[in-house]
């Protein structure tokens, strides 16, 4: 019975220190798909850019303030979710995502959208 109830407690104070903390991993610059939701994350991951394979990213409910210029690169993402964050602006280099299909920005702060966004003629739908 103690062990259990150790372990509980284990897992319950790991999951309270790495709750606030910003992600260090290795990933494979091969990964396709990165979710983030829930992690109290204040910036975008600086090494998601780098995951040119990438095809789907979530990093919905954070407290994200900026999309950087770099997402410019993701150019084979074609899902992409910022729901519930604290963006402010899009930058024009969304139009580089030439094959996004899903683009959900809702519940953001966004008060202008970029003309940019009307290069993405893959989108089948899109949320702000």
């Amino acid at each position: 019975m103690c062990k259990i109830i150790c372990l509980v407690k284990f897992i319950f104070v790991l999951i309270m220190t790495m709750y606030h903390n910003v992600i260090f991993c290795a990933i494979d610059p091969n990964e396709t798909t990165v979710m983030l939701m829930n992690r109290n994350l204040l910036t975008f991951p600086d090494y998601i850019v780098k995951l040119t394979a990438l095809t789907s990213l979530n990093l919905s409910n954070n407290q994200i303030v900026e999309i950087p210029v770099e997402i410019g690169k993701l150019t084979a993402l074609t899902s992409l979710y910022l729901i519930n964050n604290q963006i402010v602006e899009i930058p024009v280099e969304i139009g580089k995502l030439t094959a996004l299909k899903y683009l959900n920005l809702s519940n953001n702060q966004i008060v202008e959208i970029p003309v940019e966004i009307g290069k993405l003629t893959a989108l089948t739908s899109r949320f702000h």
